[in-house]
């Protein structure tokens, strides 16, 4: 695709059958043959495309090995019951813990975090409307300010400490908090509960939350 610049890959695992885009890297220099098995790092990725989401499998590095990072059973397990590919992603992100912990944790160490009012995350949950092409919050633009001005004094918490900016919240909550944010705190770190290993060790500096 695109002119010869990229590959479009048919990955299986077990029957299950997943469609992964690979960017910058031509057929020619494409390493691998039908059959052979790999290990591969990927995003998931979440793109309009008239009008509907449409969720894809970037491959990010590949390299041959047993078994796969992402775990293709999960999407399929889910796919049946929903063809949100924002849920579908939050799945698959829960399946990737290890990988996602070991990204942003260190073994051995107590990690400085922030977390949601478990207040705020109703409020969230209270506002997410459904529809055909997916969900979509329609939270109160005061209450979201609030939410905003609390989640800056609590970065800035993290910041004094020099730790990276991270908040954990609820699993549900997790999608919704991030796009809610994604413009304003780029470099905020959003995971859920379900994405870190129980092994991690991490400390609450404060709490995000609207009075």
């Amino acid at each position: 695709i695109g002119n010869g610049k990229h590959l479009r890959l048919l990955l299986t695992r077990e029957g299950t059958v997943i469609q992964a885009l690979m960017f910058g890297k031509a057929a020619a220099d494409f390493n691998y043959e039908i059959g052979d098995t790999v290990d591969i790092a990927v995003n998931l990725d979440v793109s309009d495309y008239r009008g509907e989401k449409q969720l894809s499998v970037v491959i990010r590095e590949i390299r041959p090995s047993g078994e796969s990072e992402i775990d293709f059973e999960t999407l399929a397990d889910y796919a049946p019951t929903t063809r949100d590919p924002d849920i579908l992603t939050e799945y698959a992100r829960q399946s990737l813990k290890r990988a996602i912990s070991n990204k942003y944790f260190y073994a051995g160490e107590m990690t400085s975090v922030v977390t949601l009012d478990p207040a705020v995350e109703q409020e969230i949950m209270n506002s997410v409307k459904q529809t055909e092409q997916g969900s979509y919050l329609t939270l109160d633009p005061a209450y979201t300010q609030q939410i905003m001005e609390s989640l800056q004094q609590e970065i800035a918490k993290l910041e004094e400490l020099g730790k990276s900016p991270i908040i954990i919240t609820s699993p549900i909550v997790r999608m919704y908090f991030r796009g809610l944010t994604k413009e304003q705190f780029k470099s905020l770190i959003v995971l859920s509960y379900n994405e870190i290993d129980s092994d991690v060790e991490l400390q609450s500096v404060g709490m995000v939350t609207v009075a």
